[in-house]
């Protein structure tokens, strides 16, 4: 999912975080591929286009997406620092943290507590901290669960891919979040999958009888024409 950084969905979600006052925020979804980090990203440049300073945490212990568009060194020590990184895709120049490759270091960061002392230090050089978290179902030992980031945040965003991500899937998510005592501050559907209207339009004129074809040509070729009818549906 490619996000606008000034689209009216990040546009929605900033000024709700702004609004609130909420300076830490857990990006998170229920299985992977549903966008987190590409809508960590965008909001991460949205906040710097309106000249606040952001830190870009990287806890995705499923797919540490970071280590293949940013420039991040690999944190080997006892504690996490922040580094200056570049973003490859759109060239652009954040402060992030990596996923700490230490087993020491992820058992230590799953304790009450520990990730909250990193928040309060980072938020005292940072206006705001963003997580893109691992996926719900696929947390593991070796993980950092979405639960345990979300709980030690101001809030957590939800990303939900339409048409893929089921009601049972989102609704396990809410309750596990709220249940470690996170506080949601919403959803945001990922619409990627979703048919344009186009497409079922075209679909509903070639259901039309063969003795209409001349007529099915007609129809969809107008409607390609129309673009209007790319909108999503």
């Amino acid at each position: 999912m490619s996000y606008i950084t000034q689209s009216n969905e990040i546009e929605n979600v900033y000024s709700k975080i702004t609004t609130l006052n909420y300076r830490s925020i857990a990006i998170t979804s229920s299985t992977s591929g549903e966008g987190t980090t590409s809508m960590v990203l965008a909001l991460a440049n949205r906040m710097l286009l309106a000249g606040h300073s952001v830190l870009v945490v990287d806890f995705n212990t499923y797919t540490p997406f970071f280590h293949d568009i940013l420039s991040l060194p690999k944190a080997n020590t006892s504690s996490i620092k922040p580094a200056l990184v570049s973003d490859n895709r759109e060239r652009s120049i954040l402060n992030g943290v990596c996923l700490p490759n230490s087993k020491s270091l992820l058992l230590k960061l799953r304790r009450t507590g520990e990730i909250e002392k990193y928040i309060q230090d980072w938020l005292n050089e940072y206006d705001y901290v963003i997580f893109d978290t691992t996926p719900y179902d696929r947390v593991n030992q070796h993980n950092i669960s979405s639960s345990r980031v979300a709980s030690a945040c101001d809030a957590v965003l939800l990303l939900v891919l339409s048409g893929s991500t089921t009601h049972t899937m989102v609704k396990e998510t809410v309750n596990n979040l709220q249940e470690a005592g996170a506080n949601m501050l919403g959803c945001v559907m990922n619409d990627k999958l979703n048919p344009t209207l186009q497409n079922e339009l075209e679909r509903e004129a070639l259901r039309l009888p063969k003795i209409l074809n001349p007529l099915k040509t007609k129809i969809t070729t107008w409607i390609k024409s129309k673009s209007f009818f790319k909108m999503e549906v």
